[in-house]
């Protein structure tokens, strides 16, 4: 009902129960066909009968459309055009309809993408999922228009379904940016199965490049969910890139299952600053995501870990160890001559000696940065899970998990 009363005020009329603005016949005034000389060649938006859209520049001549599309002139006969519009007539009505719509108001920019295009302007409505899955990376609006919707993938347009075919996707799917990433991985699964897909990105899961194991995460959430979980928290705990940590948090949320959270509550005590970094990042994108009962475990972990850090205590004491340092060498050595009554034992003895030190090396400091950076990470992750900012004090942290927890 919400989004059908936003989609109202964003076209300024009535609405269909579907919630899709209603079709525009080509014959009316806002479509200002009369004033456009169908002769005259011009960009314009067709629509064909049996769904395709044709975007470009056009003419009529005589009975048939001339269409050019990829550098070449093509024939369409005018019975097979339903409607036509002049894209910068067009593209003025989206703009104007856009300067109506608040930055942060996500659902109306679905709405408004979702419009764009059933208007044949599919490239814009692209770029405005593509600016929502930027601000809530699994919009649920976004991934319902995009599997309802069939959007031309450019790099699979005209080529066979073959492996060739399938190799340059699944290397793509690293490039690509968010929207794109979405529209590869239906077409994968939708043409080459899970089975296929399952092989491949559990390689591409620890592949060298950081965009193509961010892809692999994204497989592991929208298609392979539940798979490699082993290796998605390894990468939650391990991986050098921000993106793939959160990728593959977000991939074990996928799962629904809250105890996800155990392994990275255990990876913040652990004696790697850098893992209980990663870990505690890792732990507060997975916890928001699964929700309100993931909190509630990662909540006392996070503020536990912060104020030990903060009291200096935890695992983070200079680490120490011992070091020999030293020699052997042989000499040979006498015989007591009273003992040494017959010769078998008579011959001269070679001994060994060593000399040397035992030291106790302690390192007297480490990186001040490497705790303002776990330090960050923990409350980082705390301002997610509460919506708050009460500071960098501890103090103010223990507070907020007491009154939590009335």
């Amino acid at each position: 009902m919400t989004i059908l009363l936003a989609l109202s005020v964003l076209v300024g009329t009535a609405l269909p129960a579907s919630g899709a603005l209603p079709p525009q016949d080509a014959k009316t005034p806002a479509q200002s066909v009369t004033q456009d000389s169908n002769a005259e060649d011009r960009r314009r938006v067709l629509h064909l009968t049996d769904g395709r859209v044709l975007r470009g520049r056009s003419k009529l001549v005589d009975e048939s459309w001339s269409v050019r599309v990829d550098g070449a002139w093509i024939d369409v006969p005018a019975s097979e055009v339903e409607r036509t519009r002049v894209e910068r007539e067009l593209l003025a009505e989206a703009a104007k309809l856009a300067r109506d719509i608040e930055k942060d108001d996500l659902e109306r920019r679905v709405i408004y993408a979702d419009w764009l295009a059933d208007q044949g302007l599919f490239d814009e409505s692209l770029d405005e999922l593509d600016r929502v899955l930027r601000a809530d990376p699994d919009h649920s609006g976004v991934l319902t228009l995009i599997a309802r919707r069939t959007y031309p993938l450019e790099r699979a347009r005209g080529r066979e379904l073959d492996v060739e075919l399938y190799k340059d996707l699944v290397l793509a799917g690293g490039a690509a940016r968010p929207v794109e990433r979405e529209l590869i991985l239906a077409l994968l699964e939708r043409s080459f199965g899970r089975e296929t897909m399952a092989k491949t990105f559990a390689h591409e899961l620890t592949a060298l490049g950081n965009t193509r194991r961010e892809f692999a995460t994204l497989a592991y959430r929208r298609v392979l969910v539940g798979e490699e979980v082993r290796e998605l928290l390894r990468r939650c705990a391990l991986d050098g890139s921000t993106a793939v940590r959160e990728g593959a948090a977000r991939a074990l949320a996928a799962t629904g299952e809250t105890g996800m959270t155990l392994p990275l509550i255990r990876a913040l005590g652990s004696e790697s600053a850098a893992v209980r970094t990663n870990s505690a990042e890792s732990l507060g994108v997975l916890a928001k995501t699964l929700g309100p009962a993931a909190t509630a475990l990662a909540a006392p972990a996070l503020v536990n870990r912060y104020s030990a850090l903060a009291q200096g205590g935890g695992v983070t004491r200079p680490p120490a160890a011992h070091i020999y340092i030293g020699k052997q060498f042989a000499y040979v050595g006498d015989f007591d001559v009273e003992i040494a009554q017959g010769s078998s034992i008579a011959d001269p003895i070679v001994m060994v000696g060593e000399e040397g030190a035992l030291l106790d090396v302690r390192l007297g400091g480490i990186s001040g940065w490497t705790i303002v950076r776990e330090a960050r990470a923990l409350r980082g992750s705390l301002e997610m899970l509460s919506g708050e900012k009460r500071g960098a004090s501890a103090d103010a942290w223990e507070a907020w998990l007491a009154e939590r927890a009335k």
